[in-house]
């Protein structure tokens, strides 16, 4: 049986916006990497490691306004993923280009789905909360119904734009 359904992708622009009342803030390189896991995967910032970006002390305050735009480095879950950081006087915006996948809520999406079929089932893969994923990544997962019996399935992630389709046996 093989079922579709979307994935909600947490990729692309995420930005933190960053204010100081009494004197204007200055970025440091420490600064922005502390920030990037949560701008990048706000729920589960900890799935982001091994931050690194080139050295740099940007005041808040410029005028104009001027736009640096620096090239950082990141881990998720294992994947090292390159990271674009843009700051412009009081904001900084963080982005990516890897496809991540919240494996979390497409275990909860799953269960639901078998849930309408096989009664109260949970789904476990076993795997890091946030993943960093292409088209055709396949996740081995297994579905427990209301007795506790597992049950091997497959999850697979079939487009960037979070399509899936749910495999059983």
């Amino acid at each position: 049986m093989v079922t579709k359904g979307s994935v909600a992708i947490a990729a692309g622009l995420i930005a933190i916006s960053c204010s100081a009342e009494s004197e204007p803030a200055v970025y440091d390189r420490t600064g922005l990497e502390s920030g990037i896991g949560a701008a990048l995967v706000p729920d589960r910032p900890g799935v982001v490691s091994g931050v690194s970006c080139p050295d740099v002390d940007l005041r808040a305050d410029a005028e104009p306004p001027e736009t640096t735009t620096l090239q950082c480095r990141a881990v998720i879950g294992e994947t090292p993923v390159a990271v674009t950081v843009r700051v412009t006087g009081g904001r900084v915006d963080v982005s990516t280009d890897a496809f991540l996948v919240d494996v979390a809520m497409l275990e909860e999406q799953s269960a639901a789905r078998l849930s309408k079929d096989l009664g109260p089932t949970t789904v476990d893969c076993d795997t890091d909360p946030v993943l960093v994923s292409v088209a055709g990544t396949i996740l081995a997962c297994e579905a427990s119904d209301a007795r506790g019996v597992a049950h091997p399935i497959s999850i697979t992630i079939v487009s960037e734009t979070g399509d899936w389709e749910l495999g059983l046996g």
